[in-house]
């Protein structure tokens, strides 16, 4: 047995794959990227106390002036904000590549919940509809 898709239910996947492109677009410009500085950083001997930074990288503690802020800064502030150790290349990597699967899961999910709810939205206009329809015959 097929069912065809009535008029609305063919405007509801057209609005849905508007909103997949859309979503996508957004997904793309707020997915992180590798930072060419971090990199730099990562690789440099100067920067090797704050690989492994945990507040106390070669006697700095939070609050105080960091050493090398010119040379180092961008890895500091990484760490400290996204509260991760990265001891080389790879684990930045990985730690980036981790962020961006975030970013693509909650968008699909967002999608998803935006979608079902203009569904269930025109479920419920249609059974208003079906019932005045039904008082007046």
């Amino acid at each position: 047995m097929s069912r065809r898709l009535n008029g609305w239910q063919r405007l509801w996947v057209i609005v849905a794959v508007l909103l997949l492109a859309f979503v996508a677009l957004i997904v793309v410009s707020v997915s992180p990227n590798e930072d060419p500085d971090i990199l730099r950083q990562l690789n440099s001997p100067l920067c090797a106390a704050y690989r492994s930074f945990d507040g106390h990288a070669d006697g700095w503690k939070l609050g105080e002036p960091i050493k090398d802020r010119d040379n180092c800064g961008d890895l500091i502030s990484y760490q400290f904000v996204h509260e991760v150790n990265l001891h080389s290349v790879q684990d930045y990597k990985r730690h980036l590549h981790g962020r961006q699967i975030r970013v693509v899961v909650v968008g699909f999910f967002w999608w998803v919940v935006i979608v079902a709810m203009i569904y269930l939205f025109g479920v419920g206009v249609a059974w208003v509809r079906r019932g005045f329809a039904s008082k007046q015959t």
